[in-house]
């Protein structure tokens, strides 16, 4: 493969405006120098409240200083050779702000604010808050020299640590700005709409005066590059020609740029000038391919993909005469390298043409996969400076590490190779010939060198940030899409190995699934919290006589497991479903139905569900060593959850008191085995009933829980409805009754038919008795309902009773009055021998004035006492009913 080489046209869309300077710091320059502030008479002020920003570009990856006060601890702010912070020392005290913010080969704004008010120290950069801190003690008892101003010094080299690159815009204020200000003006994307702050007092960049030692310059710029609103653009020419229209749109996205799409008839002329003028040290034929196609519902229309709806005609689409003319063999479009600036239809496969790619002035690139020592012998991060290669075109396209390595091509093998900043030895050398080392290749790596017997590695370099998942053909999505369901990438990358947990550095052989994690608080309890809530939508059968009850119920556990880390996760938690591989894997809680009769237990099988509920807005960005990136989140930020649907039976024990005016209080207790209750405790958090709430028998009332010494308790309560009973037992039985009261008002002539009445009432109460205790449980208490039946039994009884008392003496009168009529005759001795009647003699008055009073007393007990006693136990009666029905005793309110 020939090398590939590179044309560059660079144009910028800026704002013409008044010129400012930037200072350029190089490495090659001696030690203990930088640019000391040069101040004018009255600028060297005593300094207290104060804010300083400035805007800073690095290039040379190493230790360096941004500013410093000269021979002083008043002030210095440094990056470690790392990049994982900023360290800033103030008043001869280090604060430390440890952030992945600062990358090289990229404009920040930094700005740090102090208040005295509260001895409040603020940091800010690219927009962010990365550290602020009252530290009242110290600060308040310290004060910045006399000679603060004048002793700064910007980028000073001084041993390791040297400042390689630019500083601009340094501006001091003695005032301490807000953080709203702060994050303002430290965000360095553009212009801002309105000013944040008025002019600095202390130091102002545009009046202010600096001593440059040498290895120290001035450059002049249209704008500060944090101003710039449109950033500095490249087309580049590939003049090696690509295979087809695909292979040319997939090179420029792995290099993180795009096909070059003109939107006027000038940007295409613009274009053809830049093909123009290199063609004669191309290699390419006379035509260069634009991201224009022919649409494959009509062949006589033609469309952009990106900055057009699909299957619509740009408006300044311009064809040379008699194009296009290729049909469905030509759906792609070029201009000529020579010639005018009018489209031709071209062939998308079957011969090869030239390309551009647009980029930004930096490119930035990462491998991922690297093992252990690999990212000790190679960078792991990469750029293409466009810029610099203008200057370099013999060496094609080379890609710098941040600290000691390189990717290039080596000439001689046709493959790319891996190699030292320091001497060029060789590293890693790509297992095959490829136009680009991007995208998901091959490598060949030294033998062991991670940890195995593998002599070749599969690795990942392409241009996506942290905030973006690398799709294998080299595009990028945000890292939010991946694993959402839907196909993203081009090459369905982002919707392959989704899985929800997150192992690595062999935290995976560590973990076990069958101890439960550690409380997140342990100051709070040492038993891990498993939160139960309780969804009943069904209730499948109260037996009251078996003494249990069954419903539908879907149970959701929630805990947290800090030894976890998830990825992927998304709002929507039925996207974060662990996998039928995943599930086994992880710790799940023991939770037994305690008041089951065979003591069963949650399980885990397919009906079941274990989701991780994203709590994290955002994630961290997955390990470099794994191939793909991915969003990773903290088990102890983000709960795990279990869904499962029950159909079990609870004991119940149903209290029938106040039968069939009752309320029933049945519970779901859920406990942990004995063995795990000293670390593990449930907690209800919530029930709910969504049936219907009127049954057959019941109706629902009342959902409600507890949780009581480590156990969930999940109660419904059902009240009996009473229409039942009221119209197949309380109403006949009411009417027999009044039936039987009635019969006491009936003359005792027709004794033969009020006893019939009294024995068919007791006859039918005591069916109606018999048929009721059959279909309830026996109890050793009396029901509501059996207080009723037996007066039901009780009240004819008496009323018989009365009954058979009136008409034994209604026989006593009787007898006694047939004594009187039927006397026996008396013979008087006489001359004639004449029998003769006496007359009748009467009755003893005292004897029937008794039998009389005891009938009226009869007759008062069977049609006043009994009638009244009656009217009382219904009402009193009635009145138990009632309140007991309204106000039930529970267990648990």
């Amino acid at each position: 493969m020939n090398i590939l080489w590179i044309f560059i046209f660079c144009f910028s869309f800026v704002n013409e405006v008044a010129s400012v300077n930037i200072l350029r710091f190089t490495d090659n320059r001696e030690d203990d120098t930088g640019a000391k502030i040069r101040t004018r008479p009255g600028q060297n002020v005593k300094v207290t409240d104060m804010t300083f920003c400035f805007d800073v570009f690095v290039t040379l990856i190493r230790s360096f200083s941004f500013v410093r006060s000269k021979d002083s601890p008043d002030l210095s702010v440094a990056v470690p050779e790392s990049l994982d912070s900023i360290q800033v020392q103030f008043k001869g005290i280090w604060y430390l702000a440890y952030n992945d913010l600062v990358e090289p080969y990229n404009w920040g704004t930094f700005c740090l604010a102090y208040d005295t008010s509260d001895e409040s120290i603020t940091l800010a950069y690219k927009g962010v808050i990365i550290f602020t801190k009252k530290d009242p003690i110290i600060l308040g008892s310290r004060s910045l020299s006399e000679t603060f101003i004048s002793s700064l010094l910007l980028g000073q080299k001084k041993g390791a640590e040297s400042m390689d690159g630019q500083i601009t815009n340094f501006r001091m204020w003695s005032k301490p700005l807000t953080k709203i200000q702060l994050l303002s003006l430290s965000k360095c994307d553009g212009l801002l709409a309105q000013p944040v702050a008025e002019d600095p007092d202390l130091i102002n960049w545009e009046t202010q005066e600096w001593d440059l030692n040498e290895g120290i310059t001035e450059q002049s710029a249209d704008m500060f590059p944090c101003d710039k609103v449109d950033k500095d653009v490249f087309d580049v020419l590939m003049p090696t020609a690509a295979e087809n229209y695909k292979s040319a749109v997939e090179t420029c996205v792995a290099l993180g740029g795009t096909m070059p799409l003109p939107k006027s008839s000038a940007e295409v002329d613009t274009l053809q000038q830049i093909a123009a003028t290199f063609v004669d040290k191309s290699t390419c034929f006379s035509y260069v391919w634009i991201p224009i196609r022919q649409s494959e519902l009509d062949m006589s229309l033609w469309y952009t993909e990106d900055e057009y709806e699909e299957e619509t005609m740009p408006p300044w689409l311009e064809w040379e005469p008699g194009q296009p003319n290729g049909q469905d063999r030509q759906t792609c479009s070029g201009i000529s390298v020579t010639g005018n600036n009018l489209l031709y239809d071209l062939s998308c496969n079957e011969f090869s043409y030239c390309y551009m790619c647009r980029f930004e002035d930096i490119t930035f690139f990462k491998f991922r996969g690297l093992c252990e020592n690999l990212e000790e012998m190679m960078d792991q991060r990469y750029l293409i400076d466009t810029e610099i290669l203008v200057n370099s075109l013999e060496k094609g396209i080379v890609f710098t590490g941040y600290k000691r390595s390189r990717i290039m091509l080596d000439t001689t093998l046709n493959r790319w190779k891996v190699t030292s900043l320091f001497d060029e030895t060789p590293i890693i050398t790509l297992a095959f010939e490829k136009d680009l080392p991007t995208g998901v290749t091959t490598w060949d790596i030294p033998d062991r060198i991670c940890g195995d017997s593998q002599t070749e590695r599969t690795l990942f370099l392409n241009s996506c940030n942290n905030t973006e998942f690398a799709c294998h053909d080299g595009d990028c999505v945000s890292i939010t899409q991946r694993c959402n369901g839907e196909n993203d990438c081009n090459d369905e990358s982002d919707e392959q190995r989704c899985q929800t947990l997150y192992w690595e550095d062999g935290n995976k052989d560590a973990y076990s699934e069958d101890i439960p994690p550690r409380p997140i608080d342990d100051d709070i309890s040492s038993k891990l919290p498993v939160y139960l809530s309780a969804t009943v939508s069904a209730l499948i059968s109260i037996k009251e006589l078996e003494g249990i009850w069954q419903s539908k119920v879907q149970f959701e556990m929630t805990w947290y497991d800090q030894r976890l880390f998830m990825q992927n996760l998304k709002d929507n938690d039925n996207l974060n479903i662990l996998t039928e591989d995943e599930r086994p894997e992880i710790w799940i809680p023991d939770v037994i139905f305690a008041n089951n009769d065979k003591s069963e237990r949650m399980v885990l099988d397919e009906n079941a569900l274990l989701i991780v509920n994203k709590i994290e807005e955002e994630g961290l960005a997955s390990s470099p060593r794994e191939l793909d990136a991915a969003e990773i989140f903290l088990g102890e930020l983000n709960p795990i959850l279990y869904r499962r649907t029950y159909s079990t039976k609870f004991d119940c024990a149903f209290n029938l008191r106040s039968y069939p005016f009752d309320t029933q209080e049945c519970i779901m207790q859920l406990e942990v085995p004995q063995y795990h209750q000293d670390l593990v405790e449930l907690i209800g958090t919530n029930m709910s009933y969504t049936g219907p709430k009127e049954l057959s028998q019941f109706e629902v009332v009342k959902t409600t829980m507890e949780t009581k010494d480590g156990k969930a308790l999940f109660i419904m309560l059902f009240r009996r409805r009473y229409t039942y009973q009221l119209v197949s037992v309380y109403i006949p039985s009411l009417s027999l009754l009044m039936i039987t009261l009635v019969t006491g008002y009936i003359d005792t002539s027709h004794f033969e038919a009020n006893i019939m009445v009294h024995l068919t009432t007791m006859l039918v109460m005591y069916t109606l008795f018999q048929a009721i205790s059959i279909s309830l449980p026996q109890t050793a208490y009396l029901k509501l309902l059996d207080v009723w039946l037996f007066f039901g039994l009780l009240l004819p009884f008496v009323a018989f009773c009365l009954e058979i008392a009136e008409e034994l003496i209604v026989h006593h009168e009787e007898k006694d009055a047939d004594e009187e009529k039927y006397h026996r005759p008396i013979t008087v001795l006489s001359t004639g021998s004449t029998k003769i009647f006496p007359e009748k003699l009467p009755q003893s008055s005292e004897k029937k004035d008794k039998r009389s009073t005891k009938r009226r007393l009869v007759q008062i007990l069977a049609r006043v006492v009994l009638p009244v006693f009656t009217a009382i136990f219904i009402f009193s009666y009635i009145m138990v009913c009632m309140y007991d029905y309204n106000n039930p005793i529970l267990k648990y309110d």
